[in-house]
């Protein structure tokens, strides 16, 4: 078995030989010049320049005999060779490395056929080197298949049902009580120092609530209403549409301190819950959770489907959206949405321009899964305000890793992954806090400051409209 590929060598040598090249390897007198020249025939007795050396060296004609052809019919007509005697040869004298069918040896090898021993040494590096290539070339592809999958959304998409009447009828409780009770909005506009009309324009679209929700400590047990925000699911029909399925609420809940031993009560908590939902810890379970997840329990195939996931707080037309802004946590998001002047009034809302607020750095993924086929279809540009703190640096910084893993992608990465047309990041400086509500209270910017700094990062064009 021959163990070169000599067809594609030799025509690798003709192409880096010429005539002269083929003359001064055969030791025959007088080498012409290099080029196209007109000399004495090398082949016979000539008593004139009869024999032409053209095409830049690549081809003869003896004017004599009428012999012509390229680089082999001279090699083969000076040499007196042929077939693999003349073409091994050729292969030699144009001094290029042999190609070695490395596959096919490696095989033979397998099959007894060769004898690894009593090949020549080029091909035994060859071959070695064949092997260590072949690992890494593995180790290669490995890392770049777990690349890929790493840019995947790591949560997984559920169905889940619209919210069910007790669920939607405790929200809307809590969204009438607001309309009677303007305290409840001037108090969450103070809370987070925006003008009212922010707040007034969130109960307006439906978009928060004052429900009641009860909780129960040991020995303890009252009720007080908190903020909560709606929480939508992004839905698609079959021709790619894409619409708003509304299935429970955000909500702020407090849990009471308790009596220490030593007669001082602890301070209340404050925390989250998505509703319908039912808490891990029995200490917080009371009967009116327990009722509400029963219900849902009578529409779903099992507990986690009553379960709202970490999905994001929206604002804004989904239908053809040409920017995106995304925030940790909703009040963020609707204080962005402030700053830039879009919750004056029903109309101030701009085409085209979509805020999210991110259940914090847990819920990219839960984005990520429910949003990507979104995000892949319209190819937004994308605004990250990621908070000035630890957990708002693991949207953009890579952790570290060992030398034999893929980096994990960062959250940017895999919003590029999404083939989003532009992300950009913007954090607030440590003077002015840790996130943009902070920013705002320290700064009032005012609607044309976010415009100006919108059009300095390209997203707004000169008149106004989104790039």
């Amino acid at each position: 078995m021959n163990v070169f590929d000599s067809d594609n060598d030799l025509n690798r040598a003709i192409e880096r030989l010429t005539i002269q090249d083929v003359w001064r390897h055969l030791n025959i007198p007088n080498v012409p010049k290099e080029g196209n020249v007109l000399v004495k025939s090398p082949l016979r007795e000539d008593a004139k320049k009869s024999f032409s050396i053209c095409f830049h060296g690549n081809g003869f004609k003896d004017h004599g005999n009428g012999d012509h052809g390229g680089v082999w019919k001279f090699a083969q007509i000076a040499s007196g060779k042929d077939g693999k005697e003349l073409a091994d040869l050729v292969i030699e004298w144009s001094g290029i490395t042999r190609t070695v069918r490395v596959k096919s040896v490696a095989k033979a090898i397998a099959s007894g056929e060769i004898d690894p021993k009593k090949l020549p040494p080029e091909v035994k590096r060859l071959l070695k080197r064949e092997e260590k290539n072949q690992e890494r070339w593995k180790a290669e592809d490995a890392l770049e298949k777990a690349r890929r999958l790493a840019l995947l959304p790591t949560a997984k998409v559920r169905d889940i049902q619209p919210w069910s009447s007790v669920v939607r009828g405790r929200y809307l409780e809590g969204w009438k009580h607001m309309q009677s009770d303007e305290k409840r909005c001037a108090s969450i506009a103070a809370d987070r120092g925006w003008p009212e009309m922010w707040a007034k324009w969130l109960h307006a679209e439906g978009l928060i609530s004052m429900p009641w929700l009860p909780w129960a400590n040991p020995g303890v047990a009252w009720a007080k209403r908190g903020k909560a925000f709606r929480v939508d699911m992004p839905t698609y029909d079959d021709k790619g549409r894409i619409d708003l399925r509304h299935v429970g609420y955000h909500q702020r809940f407090f849990v009471a301190g308790e009596m220490g031993p030593d007669g001082v009560k602890t301070p209340d908590r404050k925390s989250w819950v998505y509703v319908p939902y039912l808490p891990a810890s029995e200490k917080i379970q009371n009967d009116f959770m327990r009722d509400m997840v029963a219900a849902e329990l009578d529409r779903m195939p099992d507990a986690e489907g009553s379960r709202v996931p970490g999905l994001p707080f929206v604002m804004g037309s989904i239908a053809a959206p040409k920017f995106l802004c995304l925030a940790e946590g909703q009040w963020d998001a609707v204080t962005f949405a402030g700053a830039a002047g879009w919750l004056n009034d029903d109309l101030a809302w701009p085409p085209g321009a979509v805020v999210m607020g991110l259940r914090g750095v847990e819920g990219v993924e839960v984005f990520l899964a429910y949003w990507r086929t979104w995000l892949m279809l319209h190819r937004p540009n994308v605004l990250v305000l990621a908070d000035n703190d630890a957990a708002g640096s693991r949207w953009t910084e890579v952790k570290s890793q060992r030398a034999c893993e893929a980096p994990a992608p960062t959250f940017i990465e895999k919003l590029k992954a999404a083939h989003v047309r532009e992300v950009r990041v913007s954090r607030v400086r440590k003077e002015h806090g840790k996130d943009f509500n902070d920013y705002w209270k320290a700064r009032h910017p005012s609607t044309e400051d976010i415009s100006a700094w919108l059009k300095g990062l390209g997203y707004l064009s000169a008149s106004g409209s989104w790039n």
